[in-house]
């Protein structure tokens, strides 16, 4: 349980901090300054990401536990790869109501993170 607990909050600050890191690159920051600060936006997402990082947390520590452990599989890496890109699928179909876009500044924006945060979660569950 104690290993959980800390990759919950590794993956979640990871997310909140890399994400906020992302919108300020990404978009002009001139337009950005509404948000406030980025330590601001990364307490925005800590406060709204909780629930789907604790989601995606509780399914890699499923394939962690039950499918990695039981098979001794050699290949963690893009297991959790694999896991975060679909993660990160379906929720974009369940928050835009069945359309997902293929570009690369939406994969970028959107994937990227969850499928980042999907292998750091395996990295901090391996130690």
């Amino acid at each position: 349980m104690k290993k959980f607990i800390v990759s919950y909050l590794v993956c979640l600050l990871f997310f909140s901090i890399f994400t906020s890191s992302l919108q300020f690159i990404i978009n002009d920051p001139e337009g950005m300054e509404g948000w406030g600060s980025p330590w601001s936006m990364a307490l925005l997402y800590i406060m709204y990401g909780s629930i789907p990082v604790l989601i995606g947390s509780l399914l890699g520590e499923f394939f962690y536990r039950k499918v990695k452990r039981s098979y001794k599989l050699n290949i963690g890496i893009p297991l959790f790869i694999v896991l975060g890109f679909s993660y990160a699928y379906l929720m974009g179909i369940g928050l835009l109501g069945g359309y997902v876009s293929y570009s690369i500044m939406d994969f970028i924006k959107f994937s990227l993170p969850i499928t980042l945060s999907s292998i750091v979660f395996y990295f901090i569950r391996r130690i």
